[in-house]
């Protein structure tokens, strides 16, 4: 049988390439210009020809490379490269197409975009892509017209970490051998748990390989049946990590591009409307036109409510979080350092509203500042280990802070507190009295709060064996400007002490150690009215030494201007009191010396407790008739010292009308006291233009007690002759007179 190939045990078959080289190529392969690829198995069954002559292998020609002529003299453009192959198939051994069979060698499709068809209709088919691969495809036209390709294992009893079907992806040519030609990559099907009639869990797994067989160290992405997926870097060394990157192929990115986006949904939620729009989304956004210094871009997270989800949350380029809602967490972690707590940053926090905290808030530096307002211009500072400062930073007038005690009570009543400040040492390990708040700043209610009435008490509190307040000092200023001091220790020679100490350290004479201030600053008429009123205060008498600090306490007032420099009212060192004015005493008291114990004095006799000066007017009393007293001559004058009555009299009759009888003068100031003890005698220094008598004759005068008339009487021997009265003569009689009496006990 006739032949052409390599071989008599088939049919032979041959196939012509035919190339037309540039100039200076020494090979030809690959397609020819009809597109067939060069393709041979032994080149001892190729003829080249060049130009139409045959060329000799081995000498003008090789084919050590496969499927390449190589080792050609250099062509040139216009030459034309004919390449004949010899090649042989068998048509014994074959596959019937209507039975079937079965093949035990290599099937091989030498023919670039082989199909191999499946199905009576072949629909399905597997392509070959030249230099590249395969194709699976579904030729149908129709609806649904989907392909698969189902792995399926043989095993009859699946149990957990089984391998239900695997690709694998290898280079097992690869030349430089060892973890290059293991399995690299591969995905694979393994059943989650055993199967059974209610349970064919499975997890798809993707594995790449590193440097080893694949699985042992690279990286790992697994789908699990409960849709969990988990992306694992098998490596164990340090900082092996898994990592997800989403590119996008735009090449001109430009301000609010998205470079990728995941979205949460629920597609097939039956209530439809919202409930099947996007829930939520993670979404990367460029800030800004890229460029080759700039791939500023944002990190937007979007949540939905009744809405396609929109953004929720944002993370910039330069670090900042801003989120529209809440941040929520619910660790509970104790925060003890800036480093721990359930929520921590390195940097500030800023907060538009409120702030809420269930527990501690520290302040964890020193010369912290906690600050109030828009422009901050409060502060609260800490000074290490010390306390806390209030401070306007405010430069101009009227800058000062102030700190108020707002009580919530809408009902004030007699007695509430508005607000109060504690000081205590509640860590003293003597315990009991020592823990007890030592000391108290309040205010509290005088009566019950109205429209028009707050009147309120501030009250300065210490304790001494007990709580503030119960048996310690006192100190009270009222709403009437009245402040009270009490020491409220109910114990004997228990009292209030107010105490001034000057700082000085050198009180030389008129040094002042203290000193109060009175004045009514708020005036409405200005100058003087407004200037200080009095002063008390304390003042050296000489340099204080070792053995000397004699001082004085001085009263200053003043009557226009500011207070006298000068001493009103003086208490000295040696117990000397000196007065700048007039002594004046209150109706019914004087100056006691009942410290002297002296004898017989009677009862209150040693106070002196009045001295007047004034006049009286006298009048003329007559047995019978009458006698007036001229009206220039009538006014008697007195000094009152005390008890004692001292009377200087001048009296001039000015008419008469046949007075006969007694002669007596009536109208003293005072009245003697009823009783007999208290009649006195007085002197008639000198009388004149009495009838009858000469200027030389002796009159007597005397007073009765309970009375205020003077009798005028001539004494004669044993006795006294009263009937003076007929003796005065109109505008002549005369009389000079002095008494001195006593008007109380």
């Amino acid at each position: 049988m006739p032949y052409i190939g390599r071989s008599t045990e088939a049919f032979g078959v041959r196939t012509r390439y035919t190339y037309t080289p540039s100039a200076g190529d020494t090979s030809v392969s690959g397609a020819d210009v009809n597109g067939l690829s060069l393709s041979f198995t032994d080149g001892a069954y190729v003829d080249v020809f060049l130009n139409g002559v045959r060329l000799k292998h081995n000498t003008d020609y090789v084919t050590t490379t496969a499927n390449t002529i190589g080792s050609l003299a250099a062509l040139a453009a216009s030459d034309e490269v004919e390449v004949v192959v010899f090649d042989v198939f068998s048509l014994a051994d074959m596959v019937s197409s209507a039975n079937g069979g079965n093949f035990f060698g290599q099937v091989n499709l030498k023919t670039d975009s082989g199909v191999i068809g499946f199905g009576a209709d072949s629909e399905i088919t597997l392509t070959h892509s030249a230099d590249s691969g395969l194709k699976l495809k579904n030729t149908n036209t129709s609806d649904n017209s989907t392909v698969t390709l189902a792995l399926q294992t043989g095993e009859t009893d699946i149990q957990q970490n089984d391998i239900i079907g695997q690709i694998e992806f290898q280079a097992p040519d690869e030349g430089t051998g060892t973890d290059a030609i293991l399995v690299s990559a591969n995905i694979k099907a393994v059943s989650e748990g055993d199967f059974s009639s209610s349970s064919n869990a499975t997890s798809l797994e993707f594995q790449a390989a590193k440097s080893g067989a694949v699985g042992a160290d690279g990286g790992r992405l697994t789908l699990t049946s409960d849709a969990n997926l988990i992306i694992k870097d098998v490596d164990t060394a340090d900082g092996s990590s898994p990592t997800i990157t989403l590119q996008t192929g735009d090449t001109d990115i430009a301000q609010d591009d998205v470079l990728g986006t995941i979205n949460f949904q629920a597609p097939d939620e039956s209530t439809g409307t919202d409930a099947i729009l996007v829930a939520a989304g993670i979404s990367a956004i460029s800030e800004g036109d890229f460029s080759s210094s700039s791939n500023a871009t944002k990190l937007s997270f979007k949540t939905g409510a009744s809405e396609a989800a929109a953004e929720k949350m944002s993370l910039s380029s330069a670090g900042l979080l801003t989120v529209s809602g809440r941040i929520i967490t619910d660790d509970t972690t104790e925060a003890t350092s800036t480093t721990d707590g359930s929520l921590q940053t390195d940097g500030g926090l800023s907060v538009a509203k409120d702030i809420v905290a269930g527990d501690d808030v520290k302040l964890l530096s020193d010369s912290a500042v906690l600050s109030f307002g828009a422009d901050s211009e409060i502060q609260l500072i800490h000074v290490a280990d010390d306390g806390l400062i209030l401070k306007h930073t405010g430069t101009g007038d009227g800058k000062e802070p102030s700190f108020t005690f707002q009580a919530g009570d809408n009902d004030i009543a007699q007695d509430d507190v508005l607000g109060q400040i504690n000081f205590q040492a509640p860590d003293e390990g003597a315990g009991t009295d020592a823990i007890l708040v030592a000391s108290t700043i309040k205010a509290f209610a005088e009566g019950d709060f109205s429209s028009s009435s707050n009147a309120t008490t501030l009250e300065l509190s210490t304790g001494r064996s007990a709580a503030a307040g119960s048996d310690g000092g006192r100190l009270r200023l009222t709403s009437a400007g009245v402040l009270e001091f009490k020491n409220q220790n109910t114990a004997d020679d228990t009292h209030p002490i107010l105490h001034f100490q000057t700082g000085e350290t050198d009180m030389a004479t008129s040094d002042v150690a203290g000193l109060i201030r009175f004045s009514a600053p708020d005036e409405g008429a200005g100058t003087d009215a407004i200037a200080t009123m009095g002063e008390i205060l304390c003042f050296a008498e000489s340099d204080f030494s070792s053995s000397a600090n004699a001082s004085s306490v001085a009263i200053r007032t003043s009557a226009s201007g500011a207070v006298d420099t000068g001493t009103v009212l003086r208490c000295k060192s040696d117990g000397d009191v000196v007065i700048a004015g007039n002594l004046i005493m209150t109706s019914g008291k004087g100056m006691d010396f009942s410290a002297d114990a002296d004898q017989g004095v009677f009862s209150g006799g040693e106070v002196f407790e009045d001295y007047e000066r004034g006049t009286f007017q006298m009048a003329i009393l007559t047995g019978s008739g009458s006698a007036t007293i001229d009206s220039s001559y009538r006014t008697g004058v007195y000094i009152k010292t005390g008890d004692l009555v001292n009377c200087n009299i001048h009296v001039r009759v000015g008419a008469i009308s046949s007075p006969s009888g007694t002669f007596q003068l009536t109208g003293l100031p005072f009245t003697t006291p009823n009783d007999v003890k208290y009649r006195f005698s007085g002197v008639i220094s000198a009388y004149f233009g009495f009838t009858g008598r000469s200027d030389e004759t002796p009159l007597g005068v005397y007073l009765n007690n309970n009375s205020t008339t003077l009798n005028i009487v001539e004494p004669n021997g044993n006795s006294v002759t009263s009937s003076i009265a007929d003796q005065l003569v109109a505008n002549q009689s005369e009389l000079y007179v002095t008494i001195t009496y006593q008007i109380g006990d």
